[in-house]
């Protein structure tokens, strides 16, 4: 697939639910002046609003949008979602693999230092910093992924491309 680099959207909806598409794959569906909207969605961030979200709602998503230039169409991916009337949004997490070759390779310290950053931007409301079991690179360990993207080799000086990935601001 050849992409143009990403930029960032904002679209503001009523949720009409989570339904597949043509291929099978998981899609949030949004209802803007009467089009339904299609939007890929992060496994980890649509388990976490499946409770939390009903048909209906309005909501507003934020994400990045990658147009690929053989399809000529645009792709859309949620990275957050704040439901109307609810405190604060819902992001998908940075998940780092606290499996015993990444932790050692310096997964750890990186951890802390995500953690750390994303108390020192104020975002420890909005950001969810997660420690999984293995995300099946070891070795090109420590591994994170967000929302599909995956990043490898990773060390603490990685934490500020790793949160702008997320956030879609520089860190």
């Amino acid at each position: 697939m050849i992409a143009a680099a990403p930029s960032s959207f904002e679209l503001q909806g009523e949720f009409a639910g989570f339904f597949r598409d043509i291929f099978g794959k998981r899609r949030m569906v949004l209802r803007i002046n009467g089009e339904e909207v299609f939007l890929k969605i992060p496994k980890a961030l649509r388990r976490e609003l499946e409770d939390q979200i009903r048909p209906g709602q309005p909501v507003a998503v934020a994400g990045t949008e990658t147009l690929d230039l053989e399809r000529g169409r645009d792709t859309r991916t949620v990275l957050q979602v704040t439901v109307a009337g609810e405190k604060g949004c819902i992001t998908c997490p940075i998940q780092v693999c606290a499996k015993k070759h990444c932790w050692r390779a310096g997964g750890k310290e990186l951890y802390r230092e995500l953690e750390r950053k994303i108390t020192e931007a104020g975002l420890q409301d909005t950001v969810k910093l997660k420690a999984v079991d293995c995300l099946d690179d070891c070795k090109h360990g420590p591994n994170v992924e967000i929302a599909g993207t995956e990043f490898r080799r990773c060390t603490p000086r990685d934490a500020d491309r790793i949160l702008a990935q997320l956030t879609g601001y520089p860190m």
